[in-house]
Formats: C-alpha cells, structure tokens, sequence
C-alpha cells in the first residue's frame, strides 16, 4: 500500500496540538511509525534553557536488550541521527539517509 506521506506528516502534527500529554504523544507518534511500516523508533527533546544545564529526553519502543546495548557502547555519541537532531532544526525528514 503507497503512503502519503506528507499527509500522514500534516495530520500527525496537527493531532499533536491536542496532545495534553506525554503518554498521548509518544502513542500518536507510534501509530504514525506503525503506518510507515517501521516497528521501533526513538525520538530525544532537548531544551536548551537554562544555557548552564540544558535537558534531554529520551523516548523510545525498542527492546530493553537493544536500549541496554545502546547506552552500554555508547552508541549515542557516534549516531548520525542524534548528531543531525542535535545541529538541526529542521527535522529527520530532510535527514539524508
């Protein structure tokens, strides 16, 4: 089945505004992953402010065992994906892959 993927783009985003939650986020997001036909995806939110101790979170569906290896090797330090979030602004979708 083709996805129209800009519409799929709009609609997610669009139901974002109404999210009131974590939880309803990380599950319209999961629905959007699923209709791309992916069965695992991590998204991190990092908050620059204040400039002395910035945040981030984490969140993700993949397996504890992969989440453990993950942070075991320290793959977030060599992964393109983190590296292009954390200098962009304007999304994975232009992230050439």
């Amino acid at each position: 089945m083709k996805i129209n993927v800009p519409a799929l783009f709009e609609k997610t985003m669009q139901s974002m505004l109404y999210c009131s939650n974590e939880r309803e986020l990380f599950n319209l997001v999961s629905i959007a992953v699923r209709a791309l036909e992916f069965d695992y995806y991590a998204y991190g939110v990092r908050i620059a402010s204040p400039i002395t101790k910035p945040s981030f979170s984490l969140k993700n569906n993949y397996t504890n065992k992969w989440q453990s290896r993950y942070a075991d090797k320290n793959y977030i330090a060599i992964d393109p994906t983190v590296k292009h979030g954390l200098i962009s602004t304007r999304g994975s979708r232009d992230f050439p892959l």
